[in-house]
């Protein structure tokens, strides 16, 4: 203060290589391997919590709004485990001590974007006259009976599919960035929104192999589902330390 010198501490998202993906994975498995019993308890009451609030009628939008939290928690937990501090279950609730309004406030703006994007698609397809087309295509009972959604109807399809991509691309690092670097929700998203698209190629590298593991997983009785769900969140913390913090 005294030279004038003023230091930026705003976490800056870093370009990696496509290959990154994979180490991403490599190292959410290796965090677990350390301390598998407790990620597995985690991640049970994880989804315990977030399914039984989503299976519950009126009640399922709250899983949303919620889900960040308890998402702060696991990176909260994944970052003291990194450091050598052992996870454990209470972990999970780390964000409702530390950080609940921010938390809340990205599972709320989440949830405004999906609903502006769907209603942005009821608004199109009124526009294009394809409501009736794609209520007898999703109701359809084979592929041989699905009529023609013609190039209109592809156009809406697509503005779709961006505009939950860009919904989901600010709420992909969101939490971590709450939790971990304290800034407020509306700069975690526009944070993550830069890093996400700076990263898009080792984003869908993992994404990738994530979804091959999910898919030889549910092979034997769906077993493999078990270790595999607490190295998907784990995923995200070591995508998110990678991407943000200093090496």
């Amino acid at each position: 203060m005294d030279n004038e010198i003023v230091i930026d501490s705003a976490p800056e998202a870093r370009r990696l290589p496509a290959g990154d993906g994979w180490r991403w994975i490599v190292e959410a498995a290796r965090l677990f391997r350390t301390h598998w019993l407790q990620w597995l308890l985690i991640s049970l009451v994880f989804l315990v919590i977030v399914m039984g609030l989503s299976l519950l009628p009126f009640i399922n939008v709250i899983s949303t709004v919620l889900t960040p939290v308890l998402l702060g928690g696991v990176m909260w937990s994944a970052q003291g485990a990194s450091q050598g501090r052992p996870p454990e279950i209470g972990d999970l609730f780390a964000g409702f001590r530390q950080r609940p309004r921010e938390l809340f406030r990205v599972g709320l703006y989440y949830l405004i974007g999906v609903m502006v994007v769907a209603l942005l698609l009821v608004a199109l397809l009124y526009l294009f006259g394809l409501t009736e087309t794609f209520e007898a295509w999703r109701n359809a009972e084979t592929m041989a009976d699905r009529p023609e959604i013609g190039s209109s109807g592809v156009l809406v399809v697509v503005l779709g599919l961006i505009g939950m991509l860009v919904v989901y691309s600010s709420y992909f690092f969101a939490p971590a960035l709450v939790m971990l670097h304290g800034v407020s929700a509306s700069e975690a998203m526009k944070l993550s929104l830069v890093g996400f698209w700076r990263n898009w190629l080792p984003v869908v590298l993992a994404s990738a192999i994530l979804s091959l593991l999910t898919i030889i997983a549910m092979i034997p009785m769906m077993l493999g589902l078990i270790p595999l769900i607490p190295i998907v969140l784990l995923t995200n913390y070591t995508a998110y330390a990678d991407v943000f913090e200093t090496r």
